[in-house]
């Protein structure tokens, strides 16, 4: 067993998702290994706590408390704040990427990280208005284009997609 993959092994091991064969070698190497059985303990205690989690008594106040918080005074409100926000959210999703994105945009618009874009900000098409960072869409749009290109492989024979397989996806 490898110490450096010790979580995900140790994890599989704890669910019983392991081979037998495997099963035997981490077994053996717990025995001379203390980190490792260290780190099965923890996992095995942080398991216990989502299988089973401690109960937590609330004062007598809590909800009213919570309530004047939220500034809140019955389930309608509750209901008419909760279809506030998911309206909110709704509108964010169905919002279309502006024509001229920062970083956070690009970030959603690509669906990876702000730091994942830093990383591969000399491929990027990108300008300056300042000492801001501006990604014109267009430009994405066609520098994304181009690595599909580059990376496209064509099959000999087209595979034959099978679209039942995607129904329970279907919106």
């Amino acid at each position: 067993m490898n110490c450096e993959n010790r979580k995900i092994i140790l994890s599989a091991y704890l669910d019983g998702e392991v081979t037998a064969e495997e099963k035997r070698e981490i077994e053996e190497h717990l025995k001379k290994c203390s980190v490792c059985s260290n780190e099965l303990k923890k996992l095995q205690k942080i398991s216990s706590l989502l299988k089973e989690p401690p109960k937590i008594k609330l004062s007598s106040q809590f909800e009213k408390r919570l309530k004047e918080k939220l500034n809140i005074s019955s389930e309608s409100d509750i209901l008419k704040k909760l279809s506030q926000t998911l309206g909110k959210i709704k509108e964010k999703i169905e919002k279309p990427h502006p024509e001229i994105m920062t970083i956070g945009d690009l970030s959603s618009y690509l669906q990876i990280s702000v730091e994942a874009i830093w990383r591969c900000l000399r491929e990027i098409p990108s300008f300056k208005i300042g000492d801001q960072l501006r990604f014109r869409k267009k430009s994405i749009d066609e520098w994304l284009r181009k690595k599909e290109a580059s990376h496209y492989e064509p099959y000999e024979k087209e595979p034959e997609i099978k679209m039942e397989l995607f129904e329970e996806f279907r919106v």
